[in-house]
């Protein structure tokens, strides 16, 4: 038997980008001196203001000189002993077994013009077994 489907003339779409509006990033309390947003950024071509958040996907893109600070913010919080080669861009440090990963580490706000989306550590850091 066939599937009858009933069609309204309501149809409600949710925009598969949205530019959010101009932005910053803080580290714990401190604020970073980085604007993402505005009417010329073009985030896959690489402009430094440029921010590509999925919120379908565990990854977040940011442009290469904002990661930098980021990772430098990021970096002087973390009382970790630090063991990525220092040729790669990784914030990889050890965690004592047993011990909270996550603990000690500070969460990440994305400022957009009207809301502000809070990440914890967990959503931020990944743990590895060696």
């Amino acid at each position: 038997k066939d599937t009858e489907f009933s069609v309204t003339e309501e149809v409600q779409e949710t925009p598969m980008a949205s530019d959010g509006g101009e932005g910053s990033i803080s580290v714990g309390n401190s604020r970073l001196n980085i604007q993402f947003g505005g009417a010329q950024t073009t985030a896959l071509l690489g402009d430094a203001r440029s921010i590509i958040i999925d919120s379908g996907t565990s990854l977040t893109f940011l442009a290469k000189d904002v990661y930098g600070q980021v990772a430098n913010a990021v970096a002087n919080v973390i009382n970790r002993e630090h063991f990525c080669p220092p040729e790669q861009d990784s914030l990889c440090y050890h965690v004592e077994d047993n011990a909270d990963p996550y603990e000690g580490l500070l969460e990440m706000t994305f400022h957009f013009t009207n809301a502000d989306w809070k990440l914890p550590p967990s959503n931020i850091f990944g743990m590895f077994r060696s």
